[in-house]
């Protein structure tokens, strides 16, 4: 807290400590208390798409505390800013696919479903083109075949 607060300019100690956070959530009262971080860490670093996948984490969080669609609906439309952000992460459109089906799952939408085996479909797409990723950073084949498998049910 004390690196987060002393450079007030600098996301990164702030990223770090949202992170931390992040992974701590037990009560809704604990998303409430993270967000004005995550708007800051905006704030001082506007173009990286981490705030956006934050917020994702958050309202998908608070979704799984109080059961509102709505908080899902707003973690989706977050995963969709941060693909926006940074388009060819397979990483990011991964979660907004995640978020897609458990929409999907809650709401029996066929849309959100479409959508959820489009961006799988996508992620896996982008993984094929990373030539510059080392193989230990790469998917590996049991998860390409494990996505495969989601897309090839989601679409029916």
């Amino acid at each position: 807290q004390q690196a987060a607060s002393g450079y007030p300019l600098d996301g990164a100690a702030l990223q770090e400590l949202i992170e931390e956070l992040l992974s701590r959530v037990s009560q809704l009262g604990h998303t409430d208390a993270i967000e004005p971080l995550v708007r800051d860490f905006q704030r001082r670093d506007p173009a990286n798409a981490a705030s956006w996948q934050q917020l994702a984490t958050l309202s998908y969080q608070r979704y799984e505390l109080g059961r509102d669609v709505k908080d899902l609906d707003s973690a989706v439309e977050f995963a969709r800013r941060a693909v926006s952000a940074y388009p060819t992460s397979p990483e990011k459109l991964l979660v907004l696919a995640d978020l897609l089906e458990k929409l999907a799952g809650a709401t029996g939408s066929l849309d959100a479903r479409r959508d959820a085996a489009n961006e799988l479909q996508t992620a896996l797409d982008l993984e094929s083109q990373r030539i510059y990723v080392s193989k230990p950073h790469r998917m590996s084949q049991a998860l390409r075949d494990e996505l495969a498998g989601r897309i090839a049910r989601l679409r029916k």
